[in-house]
């Protein structure tokens, strides 16, 4: 089993292809940054992006929206702009709001849920700015 650090270079490395793919413009910190790992610019504004493994649940991509320390679990809250989620299971690569997850866990759904329900769902497809099958998505952040 990978470690850790292992599995965060993968994503870091998939979201970070990603973004230069779609032709963004792309800053990587110097040094130890607790709180990003890529900063994005788009039409002048520069916006923190934290890179996550995210893993294919029932149904759904889910990432954790925190980390370890030695003194606990630390959420990244107003920290970050965006998280940046990769999906081995499906080759794809996701473009999150901080404002559109929880301070714990992020959910993008990908199947229909079995109890029909289509109110509050954050779909995948709404937010996959890479997808290994089609290589041709791309979407606008506000």
């Amino acid at each position: 089993m990978a470690s850790t650090t292992h599995l965060g270079l993968v994503a870091h490395t998939a979201i970070l292809h990603a973004l230069v793919r779609q032709g963004w413009v792309v800053l990587e910190p110097v040094g130890e940054q607790p709180d990003y790992d890529l900063v994005v610019e788009k039409s002048g504004e520069f916006l923190k992006v934290q890179c996550k493994m995210g893993r294919l649940r029932h149904g759904s991509v889910r990432f954790n929206l925190y980390t370890m320390t030695g003194q606990g679990r630390r959420t990244y809250s107003d920290r970050v702009d965006l998280y940046g989620v990769f999906c081995p299971e499906l080759q794809s690569v996701y473009l999150v709001p901080q404002s559109a997850v929880s301070n714990n866990e992020g959910v993008l759904r990908v199947d229909s849920p079995k109890n029909n329900q289509v109110q509050g769902i954050r779909w995948a497809k709404d937010f996959c700015i890479w997808e290994a099958s089609c290589r041709k998505n791309h979407i606008e952040v506000d």
